[in-house]
C-alpha cells in the first residue's frame, strides 16, 4: 500500500468512526431523555456535529441512522426520521454563516433549526395522523392546550415548539462545547510539536 493510499485509508476510518460516534450520541441522547422523561429529545446532537463538520448528507446519515437504531428498541413513527434532514441542512449553513463563539447568535442558530424541526414534525405528524408528539411534556402540553379550547393544529405546533426549540439550542450548546475541546486538544498538540 503506497503512502496515498495509506492517507485516504485513514481519512475515511476516521469520516467512518466520527459518523459512528454520531449515531452513538444521538441514541445516548435519546435514551436518557425516554428514561429522564426530559422536556427535550436530546437525539440530534450527532446529527449536527456531523452536519457541522462534513455537510448535511453526513448530518443526515446519522440522524437516519440513529433514529432507525433507537426505533428496533422503542416503538416510534419512523417518518419522524425525516426531520433530520432540515436539522442537517441548518446546521450546516449556519455553522458556516455565524460564529460558535458568540452566544446571540448560538441560541439565534439554535432557533432557526428547531423552527425548521417543528415545521418538519408538524408536517409528518398531520401526514400520519398521529396527534401525538410522543413527549411527555409536549403531549401534556398539547392535552392541556386542547382541553382549554385551542385546535388540535395550533396545540401540536405550540406542543413541539415547547420541547423542540429548548432541545435544539442546547444541542447547539453541546456541539460548540464539542468543538471548543477539539480546538484546544489541537492547540495543545501545536504547542506540543513546536517543543520539540
Amino acid at each position: 500500500m503506497n503512502k496515498d493510499h495509506k492517507i485516504s485509508f485513514h481519512i475515511c476510518l476516521t469520516y467512518f468512526l466520527i459518523i459512528c460516534i454520531g449515531i452513538l450520541f444521538n441514541f445516548a441522547g435519546k435514551w436518557i431523555a425516554v428514561i429522564l422523561r426530559a422536556p427535550l429529545w436530546l437525539d440530534s446532537i450527532g446529527t449536527v456535529f456531523c452536519a457541522c463538520l462534513f455537510g448535511p448528507a453526513a448530518g443526515c446519515l446519522v440522524g437516519l441512522l440513529g433514529f432507525s437504531l433507537f426505533s428496533l428498541l422503542f416503538p416510534a413513527n419512523l417518518l419522524y426520521a425525516l426531520s433530520c434532514i432540515p436539522i442537517s441542512i441548518c446546521a450546516s449553513i449556519l455553522y458556516k454563516k455565524i460564529s460558535f463563539y458568540d452566544i446571540f447568535q448560538l441560541i439565534s442558530a439554535g432557533i432557526l433549526t428547531a423552527l425548521a424541526s417543528i415545521i418538519s414534525l408538524f408536517l409528518i405528524n398531520i401526514f400520519s395522523g398521529n396527534g401525538i408528539i410522543e413527549n411527555f411534556w409536549g403531549d401534556s402540553l398539547v392535552s392541556m392546550l386542547q382541553q382549554n379550547g385551542s385546535k388540535t393544529y395550533i396545540s401540536l405546533f405550540i406542543g413541539y415548539a415547547f420541547v423542540d426549540i429548548p432541545d435544539k439550542v442546547l444541542t447547539l450548546f453541546i456541539v460548540q462545547g464539542m468543538f471548543y475541546l477539539k480546538d484546544i486538544r489541537k492547540k495543545h498538540q501545536e504547542k506540543r510539536r513546536d517543543s520539540l
